[in-house]
């Protein structure tokens, strides 16, 4: 068999992205790699990354379509699968002219995209691979058909009807998990962990599989109907998982698929909430650092973002993923020193310098080890690399100021100072004033880059 060649997938839809993974996946001898933006396409592609081709859920139209568009067109010159939600363009006069500057460009429309994903990608394939044969991507066991499906699926699953595969590096394969069986968390988890991205079943299996994952496709991540004091406790749920999980077994495509579901589920409740402050101190019945601050953090940044205008979804997403990574450089049993925020404090010169080393350098390591995974994070990087810097140059790890820390970090940095100090004064009463955690804060926090995050922030807590 071949050598496995690479979709470039870019679509800032989870469910969208798992359903094509696994049709294509287990279908053909290709991989698929997932960007949510186009600029980290584009950054991949401009560092001689290759593709056989690139499938695009984005408007092309758009200022960031067309900059993909005519690069690919100029440079690249990749087939280009244009996902389009709505009539089909692509007889339309001056959008035929446009796409059709590569013959090989194709549109597939979301409505048919069940019925036509897999035919128009095997077509544009095949075009580029004279000897393929569709019967590469099976691979033969004890006289049954086996297809790929990604390891991760498998952590959605509770049971299976048919036998599971894992494929040894001899080519053989082995049994892991026997029809009609539970799936056993710590078995796919291991699998993972030692780099088995795929594991394999009967075709039958498989279109069963890809069956449930459509359905999946065609509902919202969050019920329209929950209150949104059952979102609350939704995503503080997923946010212990998340990390819980990362713990487990690292940044994996499940920790990312439920952090784009706290993602909506911040979105939601901020734009249906008349009072942020009172939304935030009803959170404060949860104990653990981990979650909490995690979850206060993720409100106070919807606010800011709601109130500021800034972009929406794509701007939270940012912001609530350093919220949830930001700490993962420490270990479970490092949980106090969560508490520390700031390196001048009486609480830290009171720690020992092997604790002191940890949170001064905690930052960095969480950056390492999310730049392990294969999630484009860049910006997220950065917030997490930056959250404990302060406006007056006195954090750290690079003791940066409120003209140098880039404004979304900013954002962070302040959501972060508040729901810390924050908590700190929810210990000893009963309500917390906002204005009491401004004056805290001080005046640096308004200052420069951190202006209008500050003024956003204080018009959504009413102070």
């Amino acid at each position: 068999m071949q050598a496995n060649q690479t979709i470039l997938l870019i679509t800032p839809e989870k469910d969208l992205e798992q359903f094509i993974s696994l049709v294509v996946e287990g279908r053909l001898p290709v991989d698929v790699v997932h960007l949510r933006e186009i600029d980290d396409a584009l950054s991949r592609l401009d560092k001689g990354m290759r593709y056989t081709m690139i499938l695009l859920d984005y408007d092309l139209l758009s200022p960031a379509g067309i900059k993909l568009f005519e690069q690919n067109r100029d440079h690249y010159k990749l087939p280009l699968i244009n996902i389009f939600e709505g009539d089909d363009p692509s007889e339309l006069p001056d959008f035929k002219e446009y796409f059709r500057s590569n013959k090989h460009n194709r549109v597939l429309l979301k409505s048919r995209i069940k019925e036509e994903l897999l035919s128009v990608v095997t077509e544009v394939y095949r075009r580029f691979n004279s000897q393929f044969d569709v019967r590469e991507a099976r691979f033969q066991h004890n006289g049954k058909s086996l297809v790929r499906v990604k390891t991760n699926y498998f952590l959605k699953l509770k049971a299976v009807d048919h036998d599971v595969f894992l494929r040894l590096p001899s080519g053989k394969f082995l049994k892991i998990i026997s029809a009609g069986s539970e799936i056993s968390t710590e078995t796919i988890e291991n699998v993972y962990r030692k780099g088995g991205e795929f594991l394999y079943q009967e075709e039958v299996a498989y279109e069963k599989l890809a069956g449930i994952v459509f359905e999946s496709l065609k509902q919202r991540l969050n019920n329209k109907n929950l209150t949104n004091q059952q979102k609350i406790e939704t995503q503080i749920a997923s946010i212990k998982h998340v990390q819980d999980t990362v713990r487990a077994m690292g940044i994996s495509e499940s920790t990312i698929e439920f952090t784009d579901e706290i993602v909506s589920s911040v979105h939601d409740v901020v734009k249906d909430s008349k009072n942020l402050a009172k939304l935030v101190r009803a959170m404060l019945k949860m104990k653990s650092t981990y979650f909490v601050r995690s979850s206060v953090i993720n409100y106070l940044v919807g606010g800011i973002i709601y109130q500021a205008g800034w972009d929406g979804i794509t701007t939270m997403r940012k912001l609530v993923y350093a919220s949830v990574f930001c700490d993962f450089g420490f270990d479970i049993s490092e949980e106090p020193l969560i508490e520390i925020y700031h390196k001048d404090s009486d609480a830290f010169k009171r720690l020992s310098k092997t604790d002191q080393d940890s949170i001064l350098s905690h930052p960095q390591r969480a950056v390492k080890y999310l730049e392990k995974s294969n999630s484009p994070l860049t910006d997220e990087y950065n917030i997490v690399l930056h959250h404990h810097e302060k406006p007056d140059g006195t954090g750290f790890p690079n003791g940066l100021n409120y003209n140098q820390i880039p404004p979304l970090s900013c954002a962070f940095i302040l959501c972060y100072d508040f729901t810390m100090e924050f908590l700190r004064l929810s210990r000893d009463k009963d309500i917390v004033d906002p204005g009491e955690v401004f004056e805290i804060l001080g005046p640096n926090y308004a200052k420069a880059n951190f202006s209008k995050p500050y003024q956003a922030l204080k018009r959504a807590l009413q102070t």
